[in-house]
């Protein structure tokens, strides 16, 4: 028995891509395929099944937000007492 593979296409503004050598695409649609980037279209007129209005935004697939909050980790917290310490005595070094 064959399985079904889940087709999304967000139809976006703008797709970045990533990596070395990034580039932008306008008014195109991104087909995604069971969680994996399939292609960027022109126009793509095959299977939807989760169509997204992106209109308006930036789509950039494969994006991971690697932020963090000053103080979550002890890492970082070190790093806000230590410039803290450091700006409250004029100090120039941590």
């Amino acid at each position: 028995m064959a399985q079904t593979v889940t087709v999304t296409v967000i139809r976006a503004n703008a797709i970045g891509t990533g990596g070395t050598e990034a580039k932008m695409f306008y008014h195109r649609d991104l087909v995604i395929e069971d969680g994996i980037v399939a292609g960027i279209e022109d126009e793509y007129k095959g299977r939807v099944d989760i169509e997204i209005d992106a209109t308006g935004c930036l789509v950039v697939p494969g994006l991971v937000n690697c932020h963090t909050h000053a103080g979550c980790t002890p890492h970082a917290q070190h790093l806000i007492t230590s410039a803290t310490r450091a700006w409250s005595t004029g100090s120039r070094s941590a």
